[in-house]
Order: structure tokens, then C-alpha cells, then sequence
């Protein structure tokens, strides 16, 4: 469910002119690894988890960042959908 959430929301970025390319990977790859915690919305500890993945702090900012961009455009759709903080991005720095 949340895969298909993300095709939709690269779909509409692409359709009104954004390459969306570093941000359509980055969402999927979010998408895969929520779906199988069992996921079917995005869930802050989840997007937390999923960040402490990349390798630098820039990158797990970067990586939050996106995903908080996602909840909150998809959270008009479906309150259901967490979107955190962004003072959490401030001072993110999980390994």
C-alpha cells in the first residue's frame, strides 16, 4: 500500500516537470523497507530507523527530510500518516 502511495506521488512530480530522480529512490527504498516492518503508513520511528541507515549525518538529514516532505503532502489524504518534527532533522545523528 505504501509503495503504491509513493508511485502516485512520483507520478504527479514528474507530471508537472521535476526529475524527482534522487527523491523517487529514496522513497521507494523508504516504501520497501516500511512495507516490511509492516507498515501500511509512514510512521516516524520507522522514517528514524530507515535514516540511521545512510551512512553520514548530511545523508540521514537528507534522508528525513524527504520522507517528512512525503508525510506531509500524503497526510492530506490520510491523517493516519506521521509527519515529525523538523527540529528532529536539526540534530539527527544516529549511526
Amino acid at each position: 500500500m505504501l509503495s503504491a502511495i509513493v508511485e502516485r506521488h512520483i507520478a504527479l512530480h514528474r507530471a508537472t516537470g521535476y526529475l524527482f530522480r534522487k527523491q523517487s529512490c529514496l522513497l521507494r527504498s523508504f516504501a520497501q523497507y516500511a512495507e516490511a516492518r509492516g507498515d501500511l503508513v509512514v510512521r516516524a520511528t520507522t522514517a528514524l530507523e530507515w535514516a540511521a541507515l545512510g551512512p553520514s549525518a548530511p545523508t540521514r538529514q537528507g534522508r528525513l527530510g524527504i520522507v517528512r516532505h512525503f508525510a506531509r503532502f500524503v497526510q492530506a489524504e490520510d491523517p493516519r500518516h506521521e509527519c515529525y518534527e523538523a527540529a528532529l532533522l536539526m540534530g539527527f545523528e544516529a549511526a
